[in-house]
């Protein structure tokens, strides 16, 4: 099944996208890791890069370790300073961020969508009719 087959979080507190805390807070990581890589091939520090975003580098550093998240309005800037195309970057944040959103996109179904991310789909995920 593909596209419309929805995640359901079989336990755990929810964030505002409906991930449970733990899986927001390791996706954030996947991004955090992912953008630390390009400010460091970029030669920057987490002062600079704030400096030039508009932000301070503690919330850098909290966004490369996966304990924050940057305001969306940044995200432009941020691909803009790496180097990053942003459609590319834009489809990369959507699939940490927000993967249901993702997956009906670009036609990813749950259970692919769970594997790809690392995530056992028995364990984690119920799909919408129930069936793991």
């Amino acid at each position: 099944t593909t596209g419309s087959v929805a995640l359901l979080e079989s336990a755990g507190g929810d964030d505002a996208s409906g991930l449970t805390t733990a899986l927001a807070v390791a996706y954030r990581s996947i991004v955090g890791s992912y953008c630390q890589r390009h400010r460091k091939a970029a030669g920057m520090t987490q002062a600079q890069v704030g400096d030039i975003i508009g932000v301070g580098h503690t919330a850098i550093s909290g966004y490369e370790t996966g304990r924050g998240q940057l305001p969306p309005g940044r995200y432009d800037k941020l691909a803009d300073l790496y180097g990053l195309d942003r459609p590319t970057y834009g489809k990369f944040l959507l699939r940490y961020t927000n993967p249901w959103i993702y997956a009906l996109i670009y036609g990813t179904d749950s259970r692919s969508l769970a594997r790809d991310l690392g995530y056992p789909v028995a364990n984690r995920y119920k799909l919408a009719s129930g069936k793991v």
